[in-house]
């Protein structure tokens, strides 16, 4: 794969919005770190590009990927 899209990736978006809804912290940390890894997934196959895109605040996850 030579570039990878990834849209939407507002913070209230991804992480997804419902998982502060967990009453259990365990539980919350474990959806909270799925869901960053499926990001990291999403992007590693591209060799070429990445775009990632958002609509206001930045997902909380980008602040972890360097750009370049």
């Amino acid at each position: 794969i030579k570039v990878v899209f990834v849209v939407h990736l507002s913070d209230d978006v991804i992480p997804s919005p419902h998982i502060e809804d967990e009453n259990d912290l365990q539980a919350r940390k474990e959806a909270l770190e799925k869901e960053q890894h499926l990001l990291y997934v999403s992007i590693t196959p591209a060799r070429d590009a990445v775009y990632l895109c958002w609509n206001g605040q930045p997902s909380r996850f980008l602040k972890g990927i360097k750009a370049g």
